[in-house]
C-alpha cells in the first residue's frame, strides 16, 4: 500500500489544478504598493451564525449534503464554511471519534501484501461506515481513494469523487494561511489534518512542538529536507483545545479538589495546556507538560485513585540523561511528578520522553497509551513501572501529541 500512496498524491495534484479554478489561493490588498496576501482564516463567531441558519447559503447540513455528493460546484467559501463549521457541530471530536474502530478494521486489510477483491470490498464497507460517522476526516478519503483505484480503476467515478473530496478539504487548509509563522499559520480542526496537508505536498515531519502565541495554541512541525527549503510549518489548533476546555470545562473553583478534572494553570494568563481526567478516569497529559498527581493511600479494588495536583507548560528540549536537574530531592508524600517533553538521542535526532519521579513508598505499575502526531486514537504501549525515589524515563522515537496514564497499582 505504501508504494501506491505516492501515485495517489500525484494524481490528486493534477486534479487540484482544475477543482478550484473559481478563486485564487489568496486575495491581495489593492491599496498597498507591495501586495500583501489576505488569507481566508476562520472567524468562528461568524461561522456559528451562518452554518446554523437554515436560511443561510452556508447552512451546514446543506453544504455537507453537497460535499457527500461530490458537488464540484462548491466554492472555496462554501468549503471553508463546511470544514471549519464542522468544529461547531454536535459530535465534533478533534482527537478521535467512534469511526476509529472501522478505520482500524479497514487498515488491517489494506496493510496486507495483496488483499483480494473480496477483502477490498469489505475494507470499503468499513471505510464507508467510518466516513458516515466522520465525514470531514480528510485521511479517510485518501484511504477510500486507494481502494477505489484497486477495485474500479484510477479513472473511475468513485476514485474521482474521493480525490475531489480529499483535495477540497486540503485546499481549505491551504487557503487559511501559508504556515510560515504564527500570524499566518494554517488552521486545522484536527491535528491529524496537518499530516494530510504534509503528505499532499510531499513533505515529512521530523519533530513537533506545542507552542503559544498571543494566547493561541499552535503545533509547530519541523520539516525534513525538501525541495522547497521549508524548515518549519505552523498550525493553529486553538479550536481543538477549545473543544477540550468545553468537554471538561468549568472553572477550577467549581470543580473542587476531590473532583478535579482540569489541573490548575501555572500562569495568570490561563493560556497553558492542561492535564485532565477523561470520562473513564484516565490521566491525559499534552506534550510539553509537567504534571503532579497525588495517589490515594487506600486501594480501590486493585488500583489507587488519584487526582491532579498541578499542571504547567514547560518549553524547550530536555536532556533526559540529566533528569536529576528537573526533580527535587524530596517531594510531597504519595505524589508523582511527570515531565512529558521533547528530547534528543543525539544532536539532530529527536525523541519524546516521559520522565518521572515517585514519592510513594512502594513500587507501582501503571498502563500507558500514546497519541501519535497525526493519529486520531490512543495506542497502548509498554512501560517499566515506577520505583520509589528513583527517576524513571520512557522514550519514543516518533512525534507524540499526548500520553494517557491509568491503573496505578502495586507492582507484583
Amino acid at each position: 500500500m505504501k508504494k501506491l500512496f505516492s501515485l495517489i498524491f500525484l494524481s490528486l495534484v493534477v486534479l487540484s489544478s482544475t477543482a478550484f479554478c473559481q478563486a485564487d489561493s489568496v486575495a491581495y490588498d489593492s491599496d498597498t504598493l507591495e501586495k500583501t496576501p489576505v488569507f481566508l482564516s476562520p472567524d468562528f463567531d461568524y461561522l456559528k451564525k451562518v452554518v446554523d441558519d437554515p436560511g443561510s447559503a452556508f447552512y451546514y447540513p446543506a453544504l455537507l449534503k453537497r460535499f457527500i455528493a461530490a458537488d464540484t460546484t462548491l466554492t472555496i467559501e462554501e468549503l471553508h464554511c463546511l470544514y471549519y463549521g464542522s468544529a461547531l457541530q454536535k459530535g465534533y471530536s478533534p482527537y478521535g471519534s467512534d469511526s476509529r474502530e472501522n478505520v482500524d478494521k479497514a487498515l488491517d486489510i489494506l496493510n496486507k501484501e495483496e488483499p483480494s477483491k473480496k477483502e477490498l470490498k469489505k475494507a470499503l464497507k468499513y471505510l464507508d461506515k467510518a466516513i458516515k460517522e466522520s465525514p470531514i476526516d480528510i485521511g479517510l478519503y485518501n484511504y477510500r481513494h486507494y481502494v477505489d483505484v484497486l477495485l474500479y480503476g484510477k479513472e473511475s467515478d468513485q476514485a474521482g469523487a474521493d480525490a475531489f473530496r480529499f483535495i477540497a478539504l486540503v485546499s481549505v487548509i491551504h487557503y487559511s494561511g501559508d504556515g510560515k509563522d504564527y500570524p499566518t499559520a494554517f488552521y486545522v480542526v484536527s491535528p491529524s489534518h496537518e499530516y494530510a496537508l504534509l503528505g499532499f505536498n510531499g513533505l515529512r515531519s521530523q519533530g513537533q512542538s506545542l507552542d503559544y502565541y498571543n494566547g493561541k495554541k499552535y503545533d509547530v512541525l519541523s520539516i525534513a529536507d525538501n525541495e522547497y527549503g521549508i524548515e518549519k510549518l505552523y498550525f493553529n489548533i486553538d479550536i481543538c483545545f477549545n473543544y477540550l476546555s468545553q468537554l471538561f470545562g468549568g472553572s477550577e473553583e467549581d470543580l473542587g479538589d476531590e473532583n478535579l478534572k482540569l489541573a490548575s494553570f501555572s500562569s495568570s494568563d490561563n493560556n497553558h495546556p492542561y492535564a485532565y481526567l477523561d470520562s473513564t478516569g484516565m490521566l491525559v497529559i499534552p506534550m510539553n507538560s509537567k504534571v503532579v498527581v497525588r495517589l490515594d493511600t487506600a486501594l480501590n479494588g486493585d488500583q489507587y485513585q488519584f487526582t491532579v495536583v498541578s499542571s504547567e507548560t514547560v518549553d524547550g528540549t530536555f536532556d533526559f540523561t540529566k533528569s536529576e536537574e528537573y526533580f527535587s530531592e524530596d517531594g510531597e508524600e504519595n505524589t508523582i511528578v511527570f515531565y512529558f517533553v521533547h528530547s534528543q538521542w543525539t544532536e539532530g535526532r529527536n525523541c519524546e520522553v516521559l520522565m518521572m519521579k515517585s514519592f510513594c513508598k512502594e513500587m507501582l505499575a501503571y498502563d500507558t497509551e500514546i497519541l501519535y502526531a497525526g493519529s486520531s486514537s490512543f495506542q497502548s504501549t509498554s512501560n517499566d513501572g515506577i520505583f520509589p525515589k528513583v527517576r524513571g524515563t520512557e522514550i519514543w522515537n516518533d512525534p507524540l501529541y499526548a500520553i494517557r496514564l491509568s491503573r496505578f497499582r502495586p507492582m507484583k
